[in-house]
């Protein structure tokens, strides 16, 4: 029994030089290999939540049309400050709008 673990130590710590079927790429010459110069970057896959430490909310006006064009937006990822503009709509159609009911008004003024 000590004979056979004795054994199976010494196979077991051997200098790996022998290549199994399938236990890796075939040796290649000495002349084949080659070196490249080039930029080392390491790659992590991360998995999770991200939960903020400080937030706002950010609410919307009510407007009368549920849908609305957005004429300018803040770039994505940009720090802003309280008070800073960070969305622009589209106010063509509130114009619009505001306009024919001032004219309303003002004819339900002059009757």
């Amino acid at each position: 029994m000590v004979l056979f673990l004795l054994l199976f130590l010494l196979t077991a710590c051997s200098s790996g030089r022998a290549n199994l079927a399938g236990s890796g790429p075939p040796p290649q010459d000495a002349e084949e290999l080659t070196v490249h110069r080039g930029r080392f970057e390491d790659r992590f896959l991360l998995t999770g939540e991200l939960i903020a430490v400080n937030a706002d909310n950010l609410t919307v006006p009510r407007i009368p049309s549920w849908q609305t064009t957005i004429r300018w937006l803040e770039a994505e990822g940009a720090l802003v400050k309280a008070g800073q503009r960070v969305v622009e709509f589209d106010t063509a159609s509130f114009a619009q709008d505001f306009g024919a009911k001032r004219l309303a008004w003002e004819q339900a003024q002059s009757d």
